[in-house]
């Protein structure tokens, strides 16, 4: 049987791969190539670097911003989903949408206009199966993964750094990056001070400043699944 311990060591060398993809990738042609899905605010590392395509999978809970255009002419459409218990929509401006991964399952959205509808894609959720540390958070300093106890690694700062930033990213049950912001909770010991403006992160990304001397830990939780990372930052 495979171990929590191993799944995150196989977890943390995929993070670890070159990035891939780009900014057009948050762009998605719907199924019968009549309409643009764009996805925005995705939950992805570094402003979403490696894009938003909904070919991954959604986390449970996690959100992005939606909305979809004509291929003919670039207007807006509207959006709607045939199962509103796999997949929300909250229209926030006008046929633009933030939507959220509420159940397991997979679930069409609709684009369309007043002469009916347009286009459609599939979108699957799915619950966070692993999280895992991203290895270019390396500048930190020195990483260690934790072959035992409740400590999934370690990491020890670097002596002249003032500030530092966490990258870790969300696996799905086949090691695959998901999408979806605001699907995680975490806790961090006092002493942990996050940078100016950096106070409530709603993506993987953690920006502190460095602590007084001292050993800290940084507990992240999946809303919906067992992915979890449990990391402890020593400041010498």
């Amino acid at each position: 049987m495979t171990t929590r311990k191993s799944q995150t060591l196989q977890a943390v060398v995929l993070a670890g791969l070159p990035l891939l993809g780009g900014c057009d990738s948050g762009k998605n042609d719907g199924e019968l190539g009549r309409a643009t899905f764009v996805v925005r605010n995705c939950g992805g590392v570094l402003s979403d670097i490696q894009g938003c395509p909904l070919s991954a999978k959604l986390a449970g809970s996690g959100k992005f911003d939606l909305v979809a255009t004509a291929k003919t002419d670039n207007s807006l459409l509207a959006v709607r989903t045939d199962l509103p218990a796999v997949l929300k929509l909250e229209e926030t401006t006008a046929k633009s949408y933030v939507v959220t991964g509420m159940h397991v399952g997979q679930a069409k959205l609709f684009a369309y206009n007043e002469s009916g509808d347009i286009d459609r894609i599939t979108v699957s959720v799915e619950e966070v199966a692993q999280l895992a540390y991203n290895e270019i958070s390396s500048a930190a300093g020195t990483f260690k993964l934790q072959p035992s106890g409740d400590l999934d690694a370690t990491l020890v700062l670097r002596p002249e750094l003032q500030s530092f930033n966490l990258y870790f990213a969300q696996l799905d049950g086949s090691v695959q990056k998901m999408l979806g912001r605001e699907s995680f909770t975490f806790t961090s010991d006092p002493g942990l001070t996050f940078q100016f403006g950096k106070e409530k992160p709603d993506t993987l990304e953690f920006h502190y400043l460095r602590p007084p001397p001292g050993t800290y830990t940084l507990l992240i939780n999946a809303k919906s699944g067992p992915g979890r990372f449990k990391l402890q930052i020593t400041a010498n």
